[in-house]
């Protein structure tokens, strides 16, 4: 009984994360009509990455507006491009960082 409470406490758990994400991810100040960002925006994903797809990253970049904005995937790296391609990660980052005033 006391791992069924313990499962049924995680699973909860589980779907209100999903549930606040869901509704974080309609009302984020972006998505408001009329809302413009001030500032230049590099998006860094993982190909493989289960836990943030590509393709929401993808579908996100297309919807936001910025003075300027960059997509850099890393093709072989999931949610820690940062561990998983130190060097290509260091190269991007100095380099999205020289283009900004």
């Amino acid at each position: 009984m006391k791992i069924l409470i313990k499962a049924l406490k995680i699973i909860g758990l589980a779907l209100l994360m999903f549930f606040l994400l869901l509704i974080g991810w309609w009302f984020i100040p972006e998505r408001t009509p009329g809302f413009e960002n001030e500032v230049p925006l590099v998006f860094i994903a993982g190909r493989h990455d289960y836990t943030t797809p590509w393709v929401l990253i993808e579908q996100y970049y297309q919807e936001i507006s910025a003075p300027t904005k960059e997509l850099i995937f890393f093709e072989n790296s999931a949610h820690f491009p940062f561990f998983e391609e130190p060097r290509k990660f260091s190269r991007v980052i100095t380099e999205s960082l020289q283009g900004i005033d």
